[in-house]
């Protein structure tokens, strides 16, 4: 496969197309590593201090461009233009939450770790480079030995569907699984006041597999405010 790859995958070398970003993206690169990170401080400076450098350096800065930023936005940004470009989007200081905020509301941070347990927008094996001196792992009870320099990859799909892991209801969307270490937390969890409903529970989204990657579309959840029982 890697002689196969080498002519039909794209290349740094080509005049148009996903080769010719690689080739921006490489030259941006060589250009920074020549400079001092403390100049400008982003996530390449950050990669740099760490050690990154030369092909480490410059395959992530473009990890960066091509699933850093589709992954983590593909899914919710055309509701959010769609919403923008109808006048249906927020004002400013008319429910619109900064990054910080959305860090300190227990339940939506439950929300969207089970989303990406349930769903990992990246679906491919995450490769991993096993040190010299070798690596021992579980596997059913039994120790295996990994020699050094090997590498290994795992499955977020099956890692995160697992029963072993996450219980009996791994394939279930339970978000409050990531609050039960905390029972304080789940009295205070503000869409105990809603209860959502999909609205096509029987088609509940569009999901298309984009090379590995996930698009989600046409998702549709009704709101109802729960009325308070009267005994």
């Amino acid at each position: 496969m890697p002689f196969i790859g080498r002519f039909i995958a794209p290349s740094p070398k080509d005049s148009n197309g996903f080769g010719k970003m690689m080739a921006a993206c490489f030259r941006l690169v060589e250009e920074r590593a020549t400079g001092s990170t403390n100049e400008k401080s982003n996530m390449l400076a950050s990669f740099m201090r760490h050690g990154l450098a030369g092909d480490e350096l410059r395959t992530e800065a473009l990890e960066q461009i091509i699933a850093g930023s589709d992954t983590t936005a593909g899914a919710p940004s055309h509701k959010i233009d769609d919403a923008t470009r109808r006048g249906l989007a927020p004002s400013k200081g008319e429910g619109i939450i900064t990054a910080a905020q959305a860090g300190n509301l227990p339940y939506l941070q439950a929300v969207i770790r089970e989303a990406l347990r349930v769903c990992p927008p990246v679906t491919n094996i995450f490769p991993r480079d096993i040190p010299p001196g070798g690596d021992a792992l579980t596997v059913d009870g039994e120790s295996v030995f990994l020699p050094g320099g090997a590498c290994i990859g795992y499955s977020a799909c099956a890692m995160h569907q697992s029963e072993k892991i996450y219980g009996k209801d791994a394939k279930a969307f339970r978000p409050e699984r990531w609050l039960e270490s905390d029972p304080a937390k789940l009295a205070v969890m503000l869409l105990r006041n809603f209860d959502l409903a999909l609205m096509s529970p029987t088609h509940p989204w569009d999901a298309r597999n984009y090379l590995g990657l996930f698009a989600i579309s046409n998702m549709w959840v009704q709101v109802m405010e729960r009325m308070p029982c009267s005994l």
